[in-house]
């Protein structure tokens, strides 16, 4: 899937992620609170598309590439921070897969969307203390997200690590991606009870004392399966919980807070939604497919329209993520991922 555009007037922004918001929660079954994460999941995807079309411009009389156009990076690397991620989260942790991916799509090679069953992903936001993620909010958080995941997967241990952390320089907010372990199929459950979770990162108390208004710190979360593109035949990003045991142990009710007479809640605004990296996710758990010329309009006026592809006839098609246990790990059982119609 390659990168759609928002048709909205400047200065009704708001009004138009607001009105692509309720469509996709009323005709494609999202849940509001896994936006947020899943266009980060489908944030490498999208960069590895908007290089190879990079690429092709650069090198259409070529079949495959060796080394990427370092403008054509760049151009890819915005758009994966067009989506929320860091600048830090792109060196550190999905360059070297992105290139690799994009790589194989510029030469027109099969990929798979791999969906595991086995784990979900959940990114927590919140203020950064003196320009950094405060490391005592971030385990609290750690252990938030994991006794929640046990709400939905009863016979879970809410194994949770972070893959990563960092400060949005844009936001100026500690962003972390955590990956939780579940039972087998019970990845959809444990990502709906995170994203009911509240008071996420907060420092919990106990006993009647009034709250310091320090301890009042609180982040947002978003949970969704998850999903990575790989080449076909290559793995997914592999993930260690040897070290994801929970120090702290609500029963798994993540959801409510402490005891104290006097509780202030800090809501986190929700940033203007990166259409484009959503839809194909969402439309995909629908199992709907059609070609690439085709245009989806919303109810309130929001277009959402795919380009004429350029990879036509050189046997490239776009990336999506299909996101639906229905599918399996293969995306690509006809030699080509499936499209967003």
């Amino acid at each position: 899937m390659r990168r759609a555009v928002q048709n909205c007037d400047k200065g009704k922004e708001a009004t138009c992620a607001k009105a692509a918001k309720d469509d996709l929660k009323k005709d494609l079954d999202v849940d509001e609170k896994e936006i947020a994460m899943i266009k980060r999941q489908t944030a490498p995807m999208m960069a590895a598309d908007e290089i190879a079309e990079c690429e092709d411009a650069i090198n259409g009389d070529k079949t495959e590439i060796d080394t990427v156009n370092k403008d054509c990076e760049a151009l890819g690397k915005d758009l994966f921070m067009a989506t929320g991620s860091t600048a830090e989260a792109w060196e550190k942790r999905w360059k070297a897969r992105v290139l690799k991916l994009a790589k194989a799509r510029f030469a027109g090679e099969d990929s798979d969307v791999k969906v595991n069953t086995k784990q979900v992903d959940t990114v927590f936001e919140a203020d950064a203390v003196a320009g950094k993620c405060d490391d005592d909010m971030v385990e609290q958080a750690r252990n938030d997200v994991g006794n929640a995941a046990k709400k939905g997967d009863k016979d879970g241990k809410g194994e949770t690590v972070v893959k990563f952390k960092g400060v949005d320089s844009a936001t100026k907010k500690c962003s972390v991606v955590f990956a939780t372990k579940v039972s087998e199929g019970k990845h959809k459950e444990a990502a709906a009870s995170i994203n009911k979770a509240t008071e996420v990162g907060k420092k919990k108390k106990t006993g009647r004392m009034l709250r310091n208004l320090e301890d009042d710190a609180e982040g947002s979360v978003s949970s969704s399966p998850t999903a990575e593109e790989v080449p076909a035949g290559s793995s997914a990003e592999s993930t260690d919980f040897s070290k994801g045991g929970l120090t702290t142990n609500d029963g798994g009710d993540a959801t409510k807070g402490g005891l104290d007479i006097v509780t202030i809640a800090c809501v986190s605004a929700a940033a203007l939604v990166v259409v484009g990296s959503i839809v194909g996710v969402a439309a995909m758990r629908k199992g709907w497919c059609r070609s690439n010329n085709d245009t989806m309009n919303n109810s309130a006026g929001v277009g959402i329209e795919l380009s004429d592809d350029p990879f036509e006839g050189r046997g490239r098609t776009n990336s999506v993520n299909p996101m639906h246990p229905e599918l399996g790990v293969e995306a690509a059982s006809m030699g080509k991922n499936p499209m967003l119609k």
